[in-house]
């Protein structure tokens, strides 16, 4: 029988820190503020790794950032 693990995880390594709660983003946007994850450090491609992630405050009004996209093939 195979179990996955059942250690609870989060996003940023603390609890209570949920950037994708509808609450946080709407208490952000009363001060004029958004939040974007920025990857710092990808995961080592092992079982059960985890990448590094930080949250970046910015201005509502400032453009959005695009991260750069892999290009792809042709179709043929």
């Amino acid at each position: 029988m195979i179990v996955a693990s059942s250690k609870p995880t989060c996003t940023l390594g603390r609890r209570g820190n949920n950037p994708f709660c509808y609450h946080r983003v709407t208490q952000l946007a009363r001060r004029g503020v958004r939040e974007r994850l920025v990857q710092k450090e990808r995961a080592p491609n092992e079982p059960y790794d985890f990448g590094r992630f930080e949250i970046v405050e910015e201005s509502l009004d400032a453009p959005h950032h695009e991260p750069p996209r892999a290009k792809r093939l042709p179709l043929v």
